[in-house]
């Protein structure tokens, strides 16, 4: 089952997360089929693709709860 989740980067204190596309059960250091976006959250900087996640939500993947809400609010 594919997921839409967020993994973290970025250097200590200052985390930035991209927003990608990849296998449920992968670990997060793993392989991503699509990256979507980013979000930093000190700067609050949110651009994702909304086409392409649209894509993939109708191609069946699933979205992440923290992203779901991030997601609704931007």
């Amino acid at each position: 089952m594919l997921k839409i989740r967020m993994v973290r980067g970025g250097v200590a204190n200052k985390p930035v997360f991209q927003i990608v596309v990849m296998e449920a059960r992968s670990k997060n250091d793993g392989k991503a089929l699509e990256n979507l976006g980013i979000w930093s959250k000190i700067k609050n900087d949110f651009s994702a693709n909304r086409e392409r996640i649209d894509y993939w939500i109708k191609k069946g993947a699933q979205v992440s709860p923290s992203l779901k809400k991030l997601l609704e609010k931007k």
